[in-house]
């Protein structure tokens, strides 16, 4: 081969090379560019768009090691969009290629729960906490799916140590009221509502703390609750039941009945309304 054509060989090599470095950086390019797509997508609540992205993505590039990352995320918006079984789908295969990946093991679980498919979830919590013992999302979420299932000694446990790790969040501050209330402790919710009133006033707030109020027999309480609530809220259901109770204990019983239709009216079940008659 003459001087020419090995230069000539060289040339084409080089050339090659530099198309083939030039169509890795375009693929490069595209896979964020999607990824971004699908970023923006989910935050504008566009399920559909959100997956496509994320699927185009990992198809563009199917070694690339932030598909572990995409495949979690796509798990996530399939949840979101109620696909539950899809999403089961993409969280155990992302599970297959990352075994310990505690985001992995934490939204797959979120999905079990939400297919009742509590022993499962129950395994992939557990799993989440040997691996990360502060993971204050898994210990809201076991301890909230333990008070569902009438496990209160676990549903204590597991909301007591997220209180120890988080005690201002305001997820950590409603579960815990939500545990007291629901197992008959209204002196123990009371505090936990008063807090959350606090970092989030709401009139549904207000109404669970009028409850906590009527169960003390607080009635003076209980009714500043009532009315705070219904000048945020004039149609709220709840409230017009805590108010129908609360008529109810002061032997007001015209009032009581109004109030009792008013709150079926806007869909509260007439069996609770008919239990303050009995």
């Amino acid at each position: 081969m003459g001087i020419r054509a090995i230069k000539r060989v060289i040339f084409m090599a080089a050339a090659l090379l530099a198309t083939a470095q030039l169509h890795a950086g375009n693929n490069d390019q595209k896979y964020l560019d999607l990824v971004g797509v699908a970023d923006s997508a989910v935050a504008a609540g566009d399920w559909t768009k959100a997956q496509d992205c994320y699927l185009s993505a990992m198809r563009l590039q199917p070694d690339n090691p932030s598909n572990l990352l995409l495949l979690t995320n796509l798990g996530i918006v399939q949840h979101r969009a109620g696909e539950d079984e899809k999403a089961l789908q993409t969280l155990t295969h992302a599970h297959e290629i990352g075994p310990n990946s505690v985001t992995v093991l934490a939204n797959r679980g979120k999905v079990y729960q939400s297919l009742q498919r509590y022993d499962e979830a129950r395994a992939d919590y557990d799993r989440v906490l040997e691996l990360d013992s502060t993971n204050t999302t898994v210990l809201f979420n076991r301890g909230y799916m333990r008070l569902s299932l009438d496990d209160v000694e676990g549903a204590e446990a597991d909301l007591g140590r997220l209180a120890e790790l988080s005690p201002d969040d305001t997820n950590t501050v409603a579960i815990l009221a939500v545990l007291y209330s629901n197992t008959d402790r209204p002196a123990e919710a009371l505090p936990y509502y008063t807090r959350l009133l606090e970092l989030l006033p709401g009139a549904d707030s207000y109404a669970a703390r009028a409850m906590c109020h009527l169960a003390l027999e607080n009635l003076t309480e209980a009714s500043e609750d009532i009315a705070a609530g219904l000048k945020l809220d004039p149609e709220n259901g709840e409230l017009y039941f805590c108010r129908a109770y609360l008529n109810r204990l002061r032997y007001r019983d015209a009032d009581a009945k109004a109030d009792a239709k008013k709150a079926e009216q806007l869909g509260i079940d007439p069996a609770r309304t008919a239990l303050l008659f009995e």
